[in-house]
């Protein structure tokens, strides 16, 4: 009988924490969005992104095009190396859908990974092991090579925020050891180690060990094994030009947008800005609602330049990310609705 109420208590705890957790990022969003938007007009945000014509918006979408390409090029890479050569277009649309998923989640560079397992292993007959080991390679370098060219650009455009280093400085540290971990992981697998296996049995010695959890320690180990041949020092050289084409690009975007603003940007210009926009992505708040903003009207500012013009570009980057969400969501109730479909039938046959 204890028990009984014991439940239900503990699931009301977790509930309102969930709800508190909520209304603590919606009051963030909100309050930054408000900061970012204190001294601006409306119309005059308006007037600056008029300035964009039909040829402006298709040479965006063009590029964007190639920046979904050039993501997805070293997860097909990874797959053919491991003996699972998957179509390139397949690939665009799941990490799309994956996209869609981290967007609207905290943490936007992350959340998506478990679909982009999913969809190998159902649609592609990947095997579980393969999916994994693929997917988790392709984000860890990416992470990795994200942390690692922003605390390099970081430390190049550091005197630019001058007034700001005591709050950067820590950034910047905390993203070069967080990048240095990423490393050192992926060389233990690629040693033959089983880093994240024994991390998961630690948790579950720690938890409780059950059917389910040791399910995933074998998986996870043997996806560590799969990963194991395809981290040599020949492949890193390709990982590396996927991660350098991969920023190009991004830099070329960003570079595109405010120079159909008007703004021409100098290289520290647009290092520094290119810093405050992928640093937004990966702070805690869905999509980086509400950092993007400040951090391109802070940054923008502090380079001697119109707050306007940085409000435009972002909400130009919004516009970008609602079009691909939108294109993501409907692929996520194509794929998902069969899921459901078949939820309440294996249930069926279980009764």
């Amino acid at each position: 009988m204890e028990e009984r109420i014991r439940m239900p208590l503990r699931a009301r705890h977790s509930t309102l924490k969930m709800h508190a957790l909520r209304s603590l990022i919606v009051a963030a969003i909100i309050g930054l969005l408000a900061w970012s938007w204190r001294d601006l007009s409306l119309t005059a945000v308006g007037t600056a992104i008029a300035r964009w014509g039909w040829c402006e918006g298709l040479l965006f979408g063009i590029l964007n095009l190639f920046i979904l390409a050039a993501m997805c090029w070293r997860w097909s890479f990874i797959l053919h190396q491991l003996q699972f050569p998957v179509g390139f277009g397949s690939l665009i649309l799941y990490r799309m859908g994956a996209n869609t998923l981290s967007y609207v989640t905290p943490g936007p560079q992350f959340g998506g990974e478990p679909l982009q397992v999913y969809c190998l292993t159902a649609f592609q007959r990947v095997a579980p092991a393969a999916a994994s080991a693929a997917v988790a390679v392709d984000r860890l370098i990416e992470l990795g090579g994200n942390l690692l060219f922003l605390t390099i650009a970081g430390i190049y455009v550091l005197p630019t925020l001058a007034p700001e280093t005591a709050a950067v400085t820590p950034a910047l540290t905390i993203m070069a050891g967080v990048g240095i971990c990423a490393g050192l992981l992926l060389g233990a697998v690629a040693l033959g180690r089983h880093p994240l296996s024994r991390l998961v049995a630690w948790g579950g010695r720690r938890t409780g060990c059950s059917p389910k959890l040791a399910r995933l320690i074998d998986l996870v180990q043997a996806s560590e094994s799969r990963a194991a041949p395809i981290l040599t020092p020949r492949h890193l050289r390709w990982y590396a030009m996927a991660g350098v084409g991969q920023w190009g690009a991004f830099l070329a975007e960003l570079w595109l947008i405010y120079t159909f603003l008007g703004v021409t940007l100098s290289v520290p210009a647009l290092l520094t800005l290119a810093v405050a926009a992928r640093l937004a992505l990966l702070l805690p708040l869905p999509g980086g609602w509400g950092i993007l903003e400040a951090g391109q009207v802070t940054a923008f500012a502090a380079l001697g330049g119109d707050p306007t013009m940085a409000m435009a570009a972002c909400l130009i980057m919004r516009a970008r990310d609602l079009v691909l969400i939108a294109a993501g969501a409907g692929l996520l109730m194509r794929w998902l609705r069969p899921m459901a479909v078949a939820q309440p039938k294996r249930q069926l046959d279980a009764t």
